[in-house]
C-alpha cells in the first residue's frame, strides 16, 4: 500500500468516525490511542460538549486553502464535538497530509489538504453555513473551479 493509499484510509476513517457513521469501536478505548476523539478544550458558550458558533482559523501561507481564502486569518463557523486527537498528528503529517488550518492557539485542525493533490481539502467547519448562491464559499467555490478545470 503506497502512501498516498494510506493517507486517503486514514482520512476516510476520521471523517467516518467524526460524522457518527461507524463506532469509536475501530479505536482502542484508551482516549490516548484514538485517532478522533471528543473535544474537551476550547468549548464556551452554548452546545456544552459541542462547538457552536464562528470560530477563527489561522491557514498557512502557500496552502491550497490560503490561495481560496487569500487571508491568513478566517472564521467559519462549526457544529461537531469531534477533534482529531494531537498525538497522530506528526505521523499523519509525516505520511503527506498537512493540517493547513488551526485554532489560533494551534490546538485544534481546522483545515487538512493533501498537497499533490488537484483538490484534496477537508474541514472542520461547515462553509455551508456561510455560502450563498451568489457568494459562495471560497472552499466551495475552489472544488468547482478545480473539477471544472480537471474535468476535460
Amino acid at each position: 500500500m503506497n502512501k498516498l493509499t494510506k493517507i486517503i484510509l486514514t482520512f476516510l476513517l476520521l471523517v467516518t468516525i467524526a460524522m457518527g457513521y461507524s463506532t469509536v469501536a475501530m479505536a482502542d478505548s484508551d482516549i490516548e490511542k484514538q485517532l478522533i476523539t471528543e473535544m474537551v478544550q476550547e468549548i464556551e458558550g452554548l452546545g456544552g460538549n459541542m462547538r457552536l458558533g464562528s470560530y477563527p482559523a489561522i491557514l498557512t501561507k502557500g496552502s491550497k486553502i490560503f490561495s481560496l481564502y487569500n487571508q491568513e486569518k478566517i472564521d467559519e463557523r462549526h457544529r461537531h464535538r469531534y477533534e482529531v486527537n494531537n498525538k497522530y498528528l506528526e505521523i499523519l503529517e509525516k505520511n503527506g497530509l498537512i493540517f493547513s488550518g488551526k485554532s489560533p492557539k494551534g490546538s485544534l485542525m481546522e483545515f487538512l489538504e493533501l498537497p499533490n493533490h488537484k483538490f484534496f481539502i477537508g474541514t472542520q467547519a461547515h462553509p455551508c453555513f456561510k455560502s450563498k448562491p451568489t457568494s459562495p464559499s471560497p472552499v466551495f467555490h475552489g472544488f468547482i473551479k478545480a473539477a471544472l478545470e480537471h474535468s476535460n
